[in-house]
């Protein structure tokens, strides 16, 4: 439902991050009370595409959005999109936030109405800023209609991503992001334009977007190295963890005693995920040795298919937490 003015009613839900910070006086970026009043200096160029209201949900660095702080966040998002007067939303996170936030929120908000994330690398009052102009191309791509029902967007450096592929691959440079398969879109001076949608379930498809969350299990994520052994896996399920996520060489591999001790865990009942950090491609189990993606297989690992190390935790996540049979993980992980 448009607006008074055939314009889209969007809420723009902040929540930190550096596109709300300010510079002291040695040049160094810390956090203000102001977010609002910062983004209301872009507001007059952002209503040029939609009616915006604003809303301060938080004012956290993208690395302090925890997993009790996504909950909280879908259940407002929720709120704000079942009403029929918002007709799509925008959220401005931390980078460093981005990809697991967004990849929560694409699992399990249930709308078809355009969610859009976007950050920026420097903040709204420092020279030469990135904010502002991805704050305009988030709120055009939320008013587009084309934008719906392609579930969770991240829009930023004129790209437009999908939430379960983007990563953030460069530590400090404008546009860090990147998807492996490549931008859903663009968004340029002309307008928003999308070239494929995501196939996998996500939004208004997804099976947890119906269910009401109020927590979410410890899930912790261990690195496959030289040298490797179980400490690591041992002190996680000590500490609580529900299951473990290992980010695994190549497609899949481990050393042997790291594999032992994930065949171990998962001999317990504790459900491991055998993701990659080499940054693209899918893992597989196709190496038939101690600690080779074929013998972890055999064990009772799962294999998250392309998903990042961090991405296959939150999947990971929310399916322990959803999920009648733990037996339904490895579909999960093929469908999602």
């Amino acid at each position: 439902m448009m607006g008074n003015r055939g314009k889209s009613r969007l809420r723009l839900v902040l929540t930190g991050g550096t596109c709300l910070m300010d510079q002291d006086e040695d040049g160094n970026l810390v956090l203000v009370g102001r977010g609002g009043e910062r983004v209301g200096e872009v507001l007059p160029a952002l209503e040029r595409w939609a009616e915006v209201g604003v809303e301060e949900f938080s004012n956290l660095p993208g690395e302090w959005l925890s997993p009790p702080l996504w909950v909280r966040l879908r259940a407002r998002l929720t709120e704000l999109l079942s009403s029929p007067e918002t007709d799509g939303a925008v959220v401005v996170v931390g980078t460093d936030g981005l990809e697991e936030t967004a990849y929560f929120l694409h699992l399990t908000v249930p709308t078809r109405k355009p969610l859009v994330l976007t950050a920026s690398l420097l903040g709204l009052g420092e020279p030469g800023s990135d904010a502002p102009l991805n704050l305009v191309d988030a709120v055009r791509v939320a008013a587009a209609p084309e934008a719906e029902g392609k579930g969770v967007l991240v829009v930023m450096g004129g790209k437009i991503y999908s939430a379960r592929g983007v990563r953030k691959n460069d530590a400090q440079a404008v546009a860090p992001f990147s998807g492996e398969l490549g931008p859903l879109g663009l968004v340029d001076r002309e307008g928003v334009y999308f070239y494929w949608e995501p196939l996998r379930r996500h939004t208004h498809s997804s099976e947890f977007a119906a269910i009401p969350l109020l927590s979410l299990p410890r899930v912790d994520l261990c690195c496959a190295y030289a040298g490797a052994d179980g400490t690591l896996v041992e002190a996680a399920l000590a500490a609580g963890a529900e299951g473990i996520v290992v980010a695994a060489l190549g497609s899949g591999n481990v050393s042997r005693e790291l594999g032992e001790a994930l065949a171990e865990a998962a001999s317990r009942g504790a459900p491991v995920v055998v993701s990659t950090q080499a940054g693209n491609g899918r893992v597989s189990p196709i190496y038939r040795y101690p600690g080779g993606g074929g013998d972890l297989a055999l064990a009772g690992c799962v294999f998250a298919d392309n998903l990042s190390p961090l991405k296959a935790r939150v999947l990971l996540m929310v399916a322990l937490r959803c999920l009648a049979s733990r037996r339904e993980l490895g579909r999960v992980f093929a469908e999602y």
